[in-house]
């Protein structure tokens, strides 16, 4: 073999070796699939082809009631804003999977948002087969059986301008005078007093109120009747 047919050999071989690195008839070298794992790879871990990594859009994982309730169950101030009681209503809220609710006060105007929220807040509980407990009101009132609920605009303190609700006490004796926080309707955190005569008899108010203050006789309408207790005067 001269020299002229020996290199023309070696540039027929190093061609082969060169096509065996690339792709050859639609099969792909074993150097190009290397380069496919690794970007797929990438791309399965939230990365991007130029090496980046995308932002993630919480707002896809964030349930439905997010925008207007806590993860513990309170609602967003903006749906309980009120400047006087004809701006609140009484809604009911689902406090867990048993079923318990809690009466709040939400604005009027804001009732249908307040839906919409509640009901993605309920769907969120699993079923928990257990029974309900009390109905309370946000003053932390139980609620007695066949009640409807109080509500009014919190007019001064650290919750002014807020729907609230509370247990309504039922006045029977015209002789009761209530002096209640913020200028409130009559519930268990007002003052009672009574004018001529304590009050005596049948009674139904809630809540443990009792009325009377200095040296008049304390009354306290407990089991239906009022019963009064002379306290001690110096």
């Amino acid at each position: 073999m001269n020299r002229t047919t020996a290199a023309r050999w070696v540039g027929l071989a190093s061609a082969l070796v060169a096509a065996c690195g690339r792709t050859v008839g639609g099969t792909a070298s074993p150097d190009d699939a290397a380069v496919r794992d690794a970007e797929a790879v990438k791309v399965d871990a939230g990365g991007a082809k130029d090496g980046t990594t995308p932002l993630h859009d919480a707002s896809v994982d964030a349930p439905g009631y997010s925008g207007c309730m806590s993860e513990t169950g309170q609602l967003d101030p903006s749906l309980q804003t009120c400047q006087a009681d004809p701006d609140c209503v009484a809604q009911q809220e689902q406090t867990d999977c048993c079923g318990t609710t809690l009466e709040v006060g939400v604005n009027a105007a804001s009732v249908s948002s307040f839906a919409a929220c509640e009901a993605a807040w309920v769907a969120h509980f699993p079923g928990c087969g257990c029974l309900a407990s009390s109905t309370t009101t946000e003053t932390g009132a139980t609620l007695p059986p066949g009640t409807s609920p109080g509500v009014h605009c919190v007019l001064s303190g650290p919750g002014k301008g807020v729907c609230q609700t509370f247990v309504p006490v039922p006045i029977q004796d015209a002789s009761l005078v209530f002096t209640c926080p913020d200028g409130g309707p009559a519930d268990a955190a007002c003052v009672c007093d009574y004018t001529g005569s304590p009050p005596s008899g049948a009674c139904s108010i809630e809540g443990g109120i009792q009325c009377g203050h200095g040296c008049e006789p304390q009354c306290f309408c407990t089991g239906g009747e009022w019963s009064c207790v002379t306290p001690p005067c110096k």
